[in-house]
């Protein structure tokens, strides 16, 4: 009988660790600092945009103001750092980058490569330029989502990945179809 509230006594604090140990698991994952990009836009009028982009690479694409012809840059996170590696315009004009080396490009636009680091990128977007965020498997036609030329920022922000599940993602999944080099 003696033998027998010892094992259950020893079953209930083994039980009692492990549960401490699953609940101090759980609660490092929850805090662990984790490096996202988040999505803002500034509005006086409306409800803002906000929500993070679930992957580390993405394109702005948008038709040029005076050209009326697309650009497309693409950007890799790199830590705190949004890198701009490549640069795809279907024509030379006002703003063309200066910095970079030629690039084979898909038809009908000129490529440039480069190394360029932000810290945040503010983005004024419109329907006359039509700016999109995309990447291979998702599509964000943000000039659709805000008031007409409202700034987005762009940047990574790191939070405790438990705040991360409770912000609303960017990556519609029914916004999958739109080809990175339409047109």
């Amino acid at each position: 009988m003696i033998n027998n509230r010892k094992t259950t006594g020893y079953r209930k604090q083994i039980l009692g660790s492990l549960l401490f140990l699953l609940l101090g698991i759980i609660l490092f994952i929850a805090l662990t600092p984790t490096t996202h990009i988040l999505i803002q836009s500034t509005q006086n009028n409306r409800k803002p945009l906000t929500c993070v982009w679930n992957e580390d690479e993405f394109s702005l694409k948008w038709r040029h103001s005076v050209e009326k012809q697309y650009w497309q840059e693409d950007y890799q996170r790199q830590e705190q750092h949004l890198l701009l590696t490549h640069s795809y315009m279907q024509t030379f004009g006002a703003g063309t980058p200066s910095v970079g080396r030629p690039i084979n490009a898909p038809d009908g636009y000129v490529g440039l490569a480069s190394h360029l680091a932000f810290d945040e990128l503010n983005w004024v977007v419109s329907s006359v330029m039509q700016g999109v965020i995309l990447s291979n498997n998702h599509y964000l036609p943000i000039y659709q989502l805000v008031p007409e030329h409202t700034v987005v920022h762009i940047s990574p922000i790191t939070h405790p990945y438990i705040k991360w599940l409770f912000m609303e993602s960017c990556n519609n999944d029914d916004n999958t179809n739109e080809s990175r080099f339409n047109q």
